[in-house]
C-alpha cells in the first residue's frame, strides 16, 4: 500500500497577529519539596525509571519524556 501526501495547491496567504498579547509560564520551582507530582521507581529489563505522576490514577496517562539530563522539575514546558 503506497500512501501519498499532498499539499493543497491554494497558495496560503499571510496574516497579520493582531492584539495577542504574550503569556510567560510562572516561575517555576526546582525544589524537591514540591508535592504536586509523586515519584516511583519502576525497575525494568534496561534499569531503573523514575516516572513522576501528577493527577488522578483513575483517568487516562498522558505519557511525556524528556530529553537527556531534564525531568518534570526542570523541563521548559
Amino acid at each position: 500500500m503506497r500512501c501519498r501526501i499532498t499539499m493543497p495547491s491554494d497558495s496560503m496567504d499571510d496574516i497579520e497577529l493582531k492584539n495577542i498579547q504574550l503569556q510567560f509560564p510562572s516561575a517555576r520551582s526546582l525544589s524537591r519539596d514540591d508535592s504536586s507530582a509523586q515519584e516511583e521507581v519502576v525497575e525494568t529489563d534496561r534499569g531503573n525509571v523514575v516516572v513522576a505522576v501528577q493527577g488522578s490514577r483513575n483517568k487516562p496517562a498522558i505519557l511525556t519524556y524528556h530529553d537527556l539530563g531534564l525531568n518534570c522539575k526542570y523541563s521548559t514546558m
